[in-house]
């Protein structure tokens, strides 16, 4: 093997070894914003999962607002028609 040769091949080596190292700094880089946007989709689905709780909580207690709101109108009524009753 001559000198010219070798260092074809030195070339070659080197040029394999950038391509190498760039492509393994391209996929780390990938698999870095890949797990992000994993992160980022599972952090907004507990968001969104814990505000439908909140929103179904407030239905919840509205519903019971309303309900007591009711039966309290329905026993003033009650005492209103034993009281003129009594009279």
């Amino acid at each position: 093997m001559d000198e010219f040769s070798i260092e074809i091949i030195v070339k070659d080596m080197e040029r394999d070894e950038k391509r190498i190292k760039w492509l393994i700094q391209g996929l780390t880089w990938l698999c870095f914003i890949g797990i992000l946007i994993s992160f980022t989709h599972t952090y907004e689905q507990k968001i969104l999962s814990k505000d439908q709780q909140i929103q179904m909580y407030k239905a919840r207690w509205e519903t019971r607002d309303k309900a007591a709101t009711y039966y309290k109108q329905q026993l003033e009524l009650e005492r209103a028609k034993h009281g003129s009753t009594q009279k």
